[in-house]
């Protein structure tokens, strides 16, 4: 099932004399379960393709629709409701809140959606995330791991149908970038969570069931793996 769909995107800088493409005429769907990794190198477009297609940024050029709705017609104020209910992000730098506790700062988009706090369910979250034990420690307090788990967290709660990732390994050593990678790729195997996850590591690149290369502004390389989920 097709959840989302790029088309046509590109993105323009500058002016008449000194225009410049980041992305190029990008034509991309994604189906539901499925864990897309986007690699390229540096400065190849793979990031601003990321913002572009979870709302966080405009194309200048062509539209993204996820289950079929055309994110570039929404209002600011709408899409901001849309992206807090459809979709979960994760940062490379974390972005916590630091006057918040582990727990508070999962439980965050749910007190601002307003929606009904399940301490069971976040039980389980903070078992599987290897947090239950630090769930009242404030960021300052965690190692760089912690904290990343604890925005995987945050990202996960509203169980998202789509769960963006932008380099949330890169600011971890070896050892924690692994697993971060294994707890992804569970939760996408276990739940069948839709993952779009950029990366400059061709290692981790090949963890993911699809491999997107985007090389000066453009796709190069697109190709999805046969996956069978566990029942």
């Amino acid at each position: 099932m097709e959840i989302l769909q790029a088309v046509n995107l590109s993105k323009k800088y500058g002016n008449k004399n000194n225009e410049f493409y980041a992305l190029k005429d990008i034509n991309l769907s994604v189906n539901k379960g499925e864990f897309v990794m986007i690699t390229g190198k540096s400065g190849s477009g793979k990031s601003t393709l990321m913002h572009i297609l979870s709302g966080l940024d405009n194309p200048t050029d062509g539209s993204v629709i996820i289950y079929g709705q055309n994110i570039g017609k929404l209002s600011e104020n709408d899409l901001t409701i849309f992206r807090r209910k459809n979709i979960g992000f994760i940062y490379q730098f974390y972005n916590l809140i630091e006057q918040l506790n582990v727990y508070e700062n999962i439980v965050l988009p749910l007190k601002l959606d307003g929606k009904k706090i399940y301490e069971n369910k976040i039980d389980d979250l903070l078992k599987m995330l290897d947090l239950h034990n630090q769930k009242d420690k404030y960021p300052s307090e965690l190692s760089g791991g912690q904290m990343q788990r604890v925005a995987i967290g945050r990202a996960l709660v509203i169980r998202p149908k789509i769960l963006f990732a932008d380099e949330p390994t890169g600011n971890l050593d070896s050892v924690n970038a692994y697993k971060i990678m294994k707890l992804l790729k569970y939760y996408n195997r276990r739940y069948k969570q839709t993952i779009i996850m950029v990366t400059h590591d061709n290692s981790l690149s090949k963890m993911g069931t699809r491999k997107v290369v985007i090389k000066d502004g453009k796709v190069f390389t697109n190709g999805r793996k046969k996956v069978h989920y566990k029942k």
